[in-house]
């Protein structure tokens, strides 16, 4: 078992719900605060905001969303169903769209949007598993598709990275190959103080699933600082599994064959 410290001193050395009426919000996972505390009315500016943000994502900047019906926060992740200009029933998750206080945070792109498209019963559903909620899609034939970067903290504001690449570089670790489609299917969030733990689930063409988890905003004890984003991936030939623990800064993988590697997440190219 590694501790955060540890791991990065290494890498030095290596050189590394509700109607449309009242368009209110359902609190999900009981991880903060209740409902009530939420904002429970969007006003039109807040509206216009949200569907502006997942047009510009989803339909390449076209006016098409007629209404939001419901908002529901699973983990990080605000679920928003809306109805569509030709009466569709659709919906799209946005990272981080409401603050503690319940007040809309207008990150632009650092909100990260994800929806579901597939030739199934295609959606994007929200999961409530004792402590822990995340958003998945509804099918196997569904496609997470996730707007393509997401900001690093404490590093430059312009800096960015693609969840596919750093799960085709997990692939690769894993499979020893090339996949022909790489597909986000889950991200898992959990919330601990300031940082946020995310468990990504890929597969490829052939529907071979497995994980890695990317780490942001971590406080170390230790360092008595909060380090880069970081990733952490277990790979063998068991069921490899990653296990941070934040409260002491413990990594480790589920099994004695998994291979660990955790490292800094890279910046993508302009």
């Amino acid at each position: 078992m590694l501790k955060i410290s540890q791991i990065f001193f290494i890498l030095l050395l290596l050189l590394f719900s509700c109607s449309d009426e009242s368009n209110t919000i359902e609190q999900q996972d009981g991880n903060s605060q209740s409902s009530s505390d939420l904002i429970q009315n969007i006003n039109e500016e807040d509206n216009v905001y949200i569907q502006n943000r997942i047009e510009g994502f989803r339909y390449n900047n076209q006016d098409n969303i007629a209404n939001i019906i419901k908002i529901k926060k699973y983990g990080e992740f605000y679920l928003i169903d809306y109805i569509t200009k030709q009466g569709e029933n659709e919906n799209a998750a946005i990272k981080d769209l409401f603050d503690s206080q319940g007040v809309l945070n207008k990150l632009g792109d650092e909100n990260t949007i994800v929806y579901c498209r597939g030739g199934c019963d295609c959606h994007l559903e929200g999961i409530v598993d004792g402590d822990n909620s995340y958003v998945q899609c509804s099918c196997s034939d569904c496609v997470m598709h996730i707007s393509d970067h997401y900001p690093k903290n404490n590093t430059n504001k312009n800096s960015k990275v693609s969840f596919e690449n750093l799960a085709t570089k997990s692939f690769k670790r894993t499979f020893k190959s090339a996949p022909k489609n790489i597909q986000v299917i889950s991200i898992e969030t959990e919330k601990y103080k300031e940082a946020t733990i995310m468990t990504i689930t890929y597969q490829d063409d052939q529907k071979r699933p497995s994980t890695f988890m990317v780490v942001q905003n971590y406080y170390s004890e230790t360092s008595n600082k909060v380090v880069p984003d970081f990733i952490i991936d277990c790979n063998g030939t068991c069921d490899c599994r990653e296990r941070f623990y934040p409260a002491t800064g413990a990594i480790e993988c589920t099994c004695s064959e998994c291979k660990m590697t955790v490292e800094e997440i890279p910046e993508d190219p302009e």
